[in-house]
This record gives C-alpha cells, structure tokens and sequence, in this order.
C-alpha cells in the first residue's frame, strides 16, 4: 500500500505470491479429506494472511461443488488445519513465485490467489488484500471476486479491516 501510495506504482503492478502457496497446502488438505488429487480441487483464497477466508460454496472437486461432495465435519477439519497453514515454506513460495513470473511473461489462463492493493473488490480500496487474480506482462489484467455468503462476507470484512 505504501508503494503505491508514495512511489506512484501503479496498484496492478504490486503482486505478492506467498496467498497462492497458502491456496495449494488447503487444496491438498482437500485432497486427502476427499481422497482426490490436488489438481482437482479449485478454491479461492481471500482475505488478509493469517486471516484468510475460503468461499467454500464456490470451491470444486472436477468440477463438482466441494461442499456437496464433502460433509460439515470434513470442512471443518479442513478449516482448523487451514488456519495454521501461514506462513507457507521456502520451497512453497519459490514454486508459486516462479508460477506467477510464468503468469506474468506469458499471461495467466487461471487465476493465481495474489496480495495486492484492492481497487474496488469486496467494496475496498486501498487496502492490501488477496484476490484471485490474472496476471499478464503488466501485472494484474483482471480479478474475479466469487460470491460470498453473509459468514464469508463478515469474516472477509473483519480481516480487511484489522
């Protein structure tokens, strides 16, 4: 927030990757409740680390929606397990540094969960916090803000604020 404020670098242009590795260790948590393979599991990861928040209604297991495929007890296991999951190890943050380098030469097809100054998503600007995001050789080319339920959109707002 600093760089943008008082440098002028343009917000688009600040990403941090660390969200991304934090995004990874709970879809391979998913996995292993679900007996699955990572690379199915599709989950966003929003917030402000440590204060993260998971839109779990809109998370996917091969395309189907993970909290019908998974029972409350499975996701609550996956919650306390996921919020002692920052900071993330040197190995998980260079692997997902060098994805978004990768994003950022030859442009993203997905999203990657990044950190970086909010310039109207969830109603905030401003404010640093994580969003999945696309990333090109200009940095940020577009954000998709998943819908949130009154829980998610509370506890989103509670960490955004702290």
């Amino acid at each position: 927030a600093l760089a943008a404020a008082e440098l002028q670098i343009p917000e688009r242009r600040l990403v941090g990757s660390a969200p991304e590795a934090l995004a990874a260790a709970i879809r391979a948590i998913v996995g292993v409740e679900a007996d699955c393979s990572p690379g199915d599991v599709s989950l966003a990861v929003l917030g402000v680390p440590p204060s993260i928040v998971v839109p779990w209604d809109d998370a996917t297991i091969g395309g189907f929606g993970l909290s019908r495929m998974l029972s409350a007890a499975q996701l609550a296991r996956i919650e306390a397990r996921a919020a002692k999951l920052w900071p993330p190890g040197p190995y998980a943050l260079g692997a997902v540094a060098a994805e978004a380098v990768k994003a950022i030469v030859q442009g993203s097809r997905g999203p990657l969960n990044v950190l970086t100054v909010l310039t109207g998503e969830f109603g905030v600007r401003g404010r640093v916090g994580v969003v999945p995001s696309f990333l090109g050789p200009a940095g940020i080319t577009r954000t998709r803000v998943p819908p949130l339920d009154a829980k998610e959109r509370v506890s989103l707002e509670t960490a955004l604020r702290a």
